[in-house]
Order: structure tokens, then C-alpha cells, then sequence
């Protein structure tokens, strides 16, 4: 429920209520229609949940530093979409990904994974990641 309908301020799953008709029977018609094995599969696959068979009762279910590293991710990733934020390769950094030092890095994931190489401290919350989230993070900037 909570995947379909959202958490309230206290934490738990929302319950649909009727002045929100059109908009539950839209998330209820999901939850009843997802394929939520292949979710399942797809956050098991990024590494965000374990295997339901690998995990006892006194496990948590999901990976906390994987799941933070998406959460901060998330919080910053379109920030390069701003124009006037984009950066410059810098000549103490030579050439970087195929841009060369004085060149405008236009590509707004690459421009990401530049700040984030060169600048971690501009973004704090990326800053504060341990390092193995830190590389989880950059390496979905990376040109490939």
C-alpha cells in the first residue's frame, strides 16, 4: 500500500480517502496491476533489496547505504540541467570524459560526474556518503 498510495506523516501507509476518488482508483487500479515481481527483481538487481530467501527475520530487507546513495542521487541528479550552472573544464584537470580544458561540459550527466569527481564538497550530501556510496553515485554520472 505504501508503494501504491504513499506514507503519511507518521510513517504509514496512506489510506485512500473519497475526495480523492479519481486519484486513488488510478493508484489502486496500479497496485492491483503491477507486475510487482519484476519490481522486485529490479530493485533486488540494483542491489537496493535482498533476496526475500537471503534474509531472516532479523535482517533488514534492504541495503541502507545502497538505498541512501539513490535517495541523495535523486535529490541533486537534474541540478546540471540549469544553464548557468554548467562547468568549465579546468586546465589543472587536463582533458575529462572527451571535454577538453576551457571547454563548457554541455551534457548535463557528464557535467554531474565532473562536479561530483572534482568538486564532492559542493553537494554536501554527497559529500557525507561513505566512500563506497560516493563510487556507487559517480559511476551512474559516468560517460559509458
Amino acid at each position: 500500500d505504501a508503494f501504491s498510495f504513499g506514507l503519511d506523516e507518521d510513517w504509514k501507509p496512506k489510506v485512500p480517502r473519497g475526495e480523492q476518488k479519481k486519484d486513488a482508483q488510478r493508484r489502486l487500479h496500479f497496485r492491483e496491476h503491477a507486475d510487482w515481481d519484476a519490481m522486485a527483481q529490479l530493485l533486488e538487481g540494483a542491489g537496493l533489496f535482498r533476496p526475500q530467501r537471503l534474509v531472516s527475520e532479523s535482517e533488514a530487507q534492504h541495503d541502507d547505504q545502497r538505498v541512501l546513495a539513490m535517495l541523495v542521487l535523486s535529490s541533486f541528479f537534474g541540478i546540471m540541467k540549469v544553464k548557468a550552472l554548467r562547468l568549465t573544464v579546468e586546465e589543472a584537470h587536463g582533458s575529462w570524459a572527451g571535454f577538453q580544458p576551457g571547454e563548457v561540459i554541455d551534457d548535463h550527466v557528464s557535467a554531474l560526474g565532473y562536479l561530483l569527481e572534482h568538486y564532492p564538497d559542493a553537494l554536501p550530501s554527497f559529500a557525507g556518503l561513505p566512500p563506497q556510496a560516493q563510487r556507487t553515485v559517480r559511476f551512474t554520472q559516468c560517460r559509458m
